[in-house]
């Protein structure tokens, strides 16, 4: 199907819900694994944490080579009463 649609690479993303991972990045890097010349992964880490947040997404980039990091603004959307997704690119470490 990416080849019919002309998508050279995608973007897997992990999910990280109120509750927890809804789509782990494990499960990412798994898929990733699987198709390396296909799928980069994206990650998602618990951003109430921000210091376990860092480390888990340094590990994400360095050991997995993740590409981006998914960021929702759980303050402004629960202000809203909607949410707001956004993903920052990340430069893979060499």
């Amino acid at each position: 199907m990416m080849d019919r649609a002309s998508v050279g690479l995608g973007m897997l993303c992990a999910w990280w819900g109120p509750a927890g991972p809804m789509i782990s990045n494990d499960d990412v890097a798994a898929l990733c694994a699987a198709h390396p010349d296909r799928f980069v992964g994206v990650a998602s880490v618990d951003l109430m944490r921000p210091m376990a947040a860092v480390a888990e997404l340094r590990r994400w980039v360095e050991e997995f080579g993740f590409r981006a990091l998914r960021v929702r603004d759980l303050g402004q959307a629960r202000q809203r009463g909607r949410c707001r997704n956004g993903a920052l690119a990340m430069t893979q470490a060499t």
